[in-house]
């Protein structure tokens, strides 16, 4: 079984892959690169670090990715990835999610690059939510 730190290490992995498929199919969509968007909000393991990060507005649960177009109903689509089967979101993490959503922002958990990519392109196409 993986560790914790090879499976945030993967967990990078797949949402660099997300990015770099966003990189050349976004124009498809007619959007740009920078509409997709990582949300630099996990942990550093220095207490320090923490403390300045929660001062500069880390938010527990915040998910990794955000999508800055909106689609039909909704203002934008975040994507929470995981690269675990096994691994689901916390607590604070469906808390933040269901704020989001009741702001009108789509949400999608993802297990992979492969499930991103999908829920992106369906989110695009207006079949999300």
């Amino acid at each position: 079984m993986a560790s914790l730190k090879e499976l945030e290490a993967l967990e990078r992995q797949e949402q660099a892959a997300v990015i770099e498929w966003w990189s050349w199919c976004c124009r498809r969509f007619g959007l740009e690169p920078y509409d997709l968007l990582h949300i630099p909000n996990e942990g550093t393991g220095s207490a320090v670090r923490g403390r300045l990060q929660k001062k500069q507005g880390l938010r527990p649960g915040c998910p990794d990715l955000m999508l800055t177009a909106p689609v039909g109903a909704h203002h934008g689509l975040f994507v929470e990835m995981k690269r675990s089967r096994t691994g689901r979101p916390s607590r604070e993490q469906l808390d933040f999610h269901a704020r989001l959503e009741e702001r009108g922002y789509a949400v999608a958990v993802c297990y992979g690059a492969t499930e991103a990519r999908v829920a992106i392109a369906r989110y695009l196409r207006g079949e999300a939510g």
